[in-house]
């Protein structure tokens, strides 16, 4: 029902551009950010902050901290948050970045129906944010990406809209486990933030640094640096990180041998 009177709010306001055209109509606005800055993702931030009723977001996952904050901020004060993930972001840990979500009441779902490659925001059902940025802050650092953010464009809203609907219908919800702090979770959901926390001395997080990883970056698969197929990797088609959610942000998917 909350989805029907969404979209029927959107299709009232398109009517009204259209309406509009032609007399004094608001044109939409559009901003555009490039990484690797930090600009993009503070950017997200504040749309995120400024929500009033609703966020619906679809990602590979959400591992930026200042992101992932602002989510759980928005939660807390009674904002709905729908968060559609790939199923990779629900793998690889007993505690995953989807659970972290999840936990926070945020409503969680994972797309069932191939890999989510799309990264978009709708905030308030007003304001789109679309782009490369992958909400990662591997990506803010180190990668050539852009965002867009589109304000007063009923009709491009509406389009992702739909397309965020059709994408639910494809998704399974992923109910709580366990709620925890944001500070005890970071290590758990990102890996690149262990290097930032003053928590990183614990013993199993050191573990974990020691262990690399190899990606295939032809047929997007990540291994353990033991894995017999990672090891046959040739160099041109190789790459190794210490951090295993570095693959996980750029849409690799684990080995099915050796389980990473």
């Amino acid at each position: 029902m909350r989805f029907y009177l969404i979209r029927l709010t959107l299709a009232f306001l398109l009517c009204l551009s259209s309406f509009a055209h032609g007399f004094d109509a608001v044109a939409a606005e559009t901003e555009l950010f490039f990484t690797p800055d930090k600009a993009a993702a503070q950017a997200v931030k504040s749309a995120i902050d400024s929500a009033q009723s609703t966020i619906h977001i679809q990602a590979s996952a959400v591992t930026h901290k200042a992101i992932q904050q602002g989510l759980v901020d928005a939660a807390e004060r009674g904002v709905e948050t729908l968060l559609i993930l790939d199923q990779a972001a629900h793998q690889g840990g007993e505690y995953t970045n989807a659970d972290f979500f999840s936990d926070w009441n945020i409503k969680t779902y994972l797309y069932l129906d191939g890999t989510l490659r799309d990264y978009w925001v709708l905030i308030d059902s007003t304001i789109a944010l679309t782009g490369t940025f992958n909400f990662s802050g591997a990506t803010e650092r180190d990668l050539a990406t852009h965002l867009f953010i589109i304000k007063d464009n009923p009709e491009l809203i509406l389009q992702i809209f739909d397309n965020f609907s059709d994408r639910l219908s494809k998704c399974r919800h992923l109910p709580p486990k366990r709620r925890r702090a944001l500070a005890d979770t970071e290590q758990l959901i990102s890996s690149e933030n262990v290097a930032e926390s003053p928590q990183k001395e614990q013993p199993q997080v050191v573990a974990k640094e020691k262990i690399t990883f190899i990606g295939n970056t032809k047929s997007l698969v990540f291994h353990k640096s033991s894995c017999t197929s990672g090891k046959k990797l040739k160099a041109g088609n190789r790459i190794d990180k210490k951090n295993r959610e570095y693959f996980i942000e750029q849409g690799y998917k684990p080995c099915g041998r050796c389980k990473p």
